[in-house]
């Protein structure tokens, strides 16, 4: 992610990468290692994670083992499914033991993602809401990172990492995009009146 400060002239820049360790005979992922490099740290962040499943083929714990490099401590990640709710707490570990404090929710309808908010514990323990946002609008177009296995077993993963909307069927028509396809029928491109542009590349 590039952000510029046209203003300031100020560049930052966010990257990372996810490596998944594959099981071929459950085919499913047994864990993954995630590095990033965040513009304010020195170095880059370097965790390792294990991953469980449920019955259905859904991921219910991302379990940070360790961080070979980096400040951060590697979070543990609970997630729950209902039918048209994602539930995901988060844990970090302190000297006292570990402590619940993130919650995020994503609701669905219709099998697009309707709303996500993330709760966050004050000094309290109470639950306080910080970000949240809503989708109102769906095209008819089909969202070309849908895949019913992967959004099913990762959907809500994908989404909550911040990696992309790997979840919902179709793509949003929030934002006034207008959206390209090629000869096939495929959306390949969108581009909104603000100039957010999206691409979309098949392999």
């Amino acid at each position: 992610m590039r952000q510029n400060d046209t203003v300031g002239g100020v560049v930052d820049v966010d990257s990372g990468s996810y490596y998944f360790t594959v099981d071929p005979v459950a085919d499913l992922p047994t864990g993954y290692t995630f590095i990033y490099r965040k513009y304010f740290y020195a170095v880059a962040q370097v965790e390792t994670h294990a991953l469980y499943f449920n019955s259905q083929n859904q991921v219910i714990k991302d379990s940070g083992l360790t961080v070979i490099s980096g400040p951060l401590i590697a979070n543990t990640k609970y997630y729950s499914y209902s039918a048209n709710t994602i539930l995901r707490n988060t844990f970090i570990q302190t000297p006292s033991g570990w402590s619940n404090t993130i919650l995020d929710s994503l609701i669905t309808s219709n099998g697009n993602i309707t709303y996500h908010a993330q709760y966050n514990k004050d000094g309290s323990g109470n639950w306080i809401l910080g970000s949240h946002y809503s989708v109102s609008n769906y095209s008819t177009y089909s969202n070309p990172l849908y895949d019913p296995g992967l959004s099913h077993s990762f959907g809500g993963f994908l989404v909550l990492e911040g990696i992309e909307d790997f979840l919902s069927k179709n793509l949003t028509s929030d934002g006034g995009y207008t959206w390209t396809r090629d000869t096939k029928g495929r959306v390949i491109s969108g581009a909104a009146p603000d100039g957010s542009y999206v691409q979309y590349t098949d392999q």
